[in-house]
């Protein structure tokens, strides 16, 4: 997985490229919710460090996918993030009062293309 990572003033910018796991498919087999939570918190780690993000933070997600999602989608698609981020103990929670949460969506015109970028201030 690459990554990389640069920081614009008080903001930290991460690029990674692949994506977490949709909703769906973590409603569909906990085994997969259970394992990408574990990877995701893995990685986060290392590419974060051990340092808790600011309290309360927002996190603007930028999602490259190959094909459209729906509101919903998008939002739950963080589901895997979020969690690993509580996990590794970047984030006190994922609720309002500690985080809060922009995403948005580009096209990626290729496999390849996909993945998110992820900016935390």
């Amino acid at each position: 997985m690459g990554v990389s990572t640069q920081s614009v003033g008080v903001s930290r910018k991460f690029e990674f490229d692949e994506l977490p796991p949709t909703f769906n498919k973590l409603v569909r087999n906990r085994w997969v919710g259970s394992n990408a939570k574990k990877r995701w918190m893995i990685l986060l780690r290392e590419q974060l460090g051990t340092d808790p993000l600011p309290d309360p933070c927002h996190i603007k997600i930028t999602w490259r996918v190959m094909h459209a999602q729906d509101d919903d989608n998008r939002l739950a698609r963080f589901k895997v993030i979020g969690d690993a981020l509580k996990r590794a103990g970047l984030i006190v929670d994922d609720k309002s009062t500690h985080l809060t949460l922009e995403v948005h969506e580009v096209m990626a015109h290729h496999l390849k293309d996909q993945g998110f970028t992820m900016e935390v201030t």
